[in-house]
């Protein structure tokens, strides 16, 4: 590019490009839709009128037109008034297809292509795995810390826990003396009620804190499993868990029996 001021005429696909230079430096470029002698007539004094409105040194001593352009040098030097020199735009080279590579080149490209995108992915993998080692890590660090708190919270509570147990030991324990279904007279009344007939009798009937125990007799020994299992069903006698083994058969065929109950 020459020095001082410079104008430069190119085609550019359909259109015509003017430009503007101040010591190699673009000032000006404008670009015209029409290549032929009237429009450059009409347009060129527009250009340089604007150009001067903008500050920018329009009288360029250095005219320079693309060789393509080379019928237009006459209509160019008289709007300008100054020589106008041909040069040639150097194209950039064309694109090929040809890839003179050796094969063996090509195949050591793509490995080590290969090879940078597994070491991504490893980085990746390794970036995940760290991740989730470090969340386990933090959520072991807080269940820690959270079981602590309870043990200490348990620690705390020990005192009024123990309380809670003794006294629902004692009410237990009391039970027998302050609840009626344990009254030895409430009990035998339910019994009798759950006698299936006058075929079965009681003969014997002892009573402890927490048991008791009840002996008697039945002409048959259905009549013995009939009334052990009135026994369990009867709700006034849900406090004791009734048991029955098999009845002992007389010679007369009377079956004596003897049922046992637990409190719950």
């Amino acid at each position: 590019m020459p020095q001082g001021n410079a104008v430069l005429i190119y085609p550019e696909g359909e259109t015509l490009v003017y430009a503007v230079t101040e010591n190699g430096k673009l000032s000006l470029a404008r670009a015209f839709e029409s290549t032929n002698g009237q429009q450059l007539q009409l347009e060129l004094p527009q250009l340089r009128l604007s150009a001067e409105l903008q500050g920018i040194n329009a009288s360029s001593p250095n005219v320079l037109l693309d060789e393509t352009c080379y019928q237009m040098r006459d209509t160019v030097q008289g709007i300008l008034a100054s020589p106008t020199q041909i040069v040639g735009v150097e194209l950039p080279p064309a694109s090929v297809k040809l890839n003179l590579l050796p094969e063996s080149w090509r195949r050591r490209r793509a490995q080590s292509i290969r090879q940078a995108e597994w070491r991504k992915r490893l980085v990746w993998l390794g970036g995940a795995y760290a991740g989730l080692l470090f969340l386990l890590l933090v959520y072991l660090s807080f269940m820690r810390l959270e079981i602590g708190r309870l043990d200490r919270r348990i620690a705390h509570d020990a005192p009024e826990t123990e309380f809670v147990r003794a006294t629902e030991a004692n009410w237990k324990a009391l039970a027998p003396a302050i609840d009626s279904h344990y009254y030895p007279v409430e009990i035998l009344l339910h019994l009798f009620e759950s006698l299936p007939s006058s075929d079965v009798r009681i003969t014997a009937y002892n009573q402890s804190a927490r048991q008791i125990s009840v002996d008697g007799e039945a002409n048959r020994a259905a009549l013995a499993y009939e009334f052990i299992e009135k026994v369990k069903k009867n709700l006034e006698l849900r406090s004791f868990q009734f048991e029955m083994a098999a009845p002992r058969i007389l010679p007369n065929d009377h079956a004596q029996f003897r049922l046992e109950g637990r409190a719950r």
